[in-house]
């Protein structure tokens, strides 16, 4: 979240994208909570709100881009665990939001290092 505020200062026509990312954020972390409730697992212990970082967020597309992926690959590498298929299914569906806003990320650098 830290990083997305910080394109979009540096970048205002990323305004757009950045706050479809946001409603994707949203929305996921919505959908994770009530997996939790139905799991009967405990509420995030605030590891979905990466938003209270402290320092200065770096501003770069590629920042962003690799904090992207690693998010993707976070939520891909833990699917295997969850030992429950509508879980699994809902989680997927998050990641297929995630790597799309990878591809855009990737599409906007490659758009950029053209121009140069």
């Amino acid at each position: 979240d830290a990083r997305l505020r910080a394109v979009e200062r540096a970048t205002p026509s990323a305004r757009a994208f950045v706050e479809g990312v946001r409603r994707d954020r949203a929305r996921h972390l919505a959908e994770r909570e009530e997996l939790r409730r139905r799991l009967r697992l405990p509420p995030s212990a605030g590891g979905d709100r990466a938003a209270d970082v402290r320092e200065p967020a770096d501003p770069s597309l590629e920042g962003l881009r690799v904090a992207q992926q690693a998010l993707a690959h976070a939520v891909a590498e833990g699917l295997p665990a969850i030992g429950d298929a509508r879980a699994v299914h809902r989680l997927g569906a998050q990641l297929v939001d995630l790597a799309r806003h990878l591809a855009v990320v990737e599409l906007w650098i490659e758009t950029e290092q053209q121009r140069e």
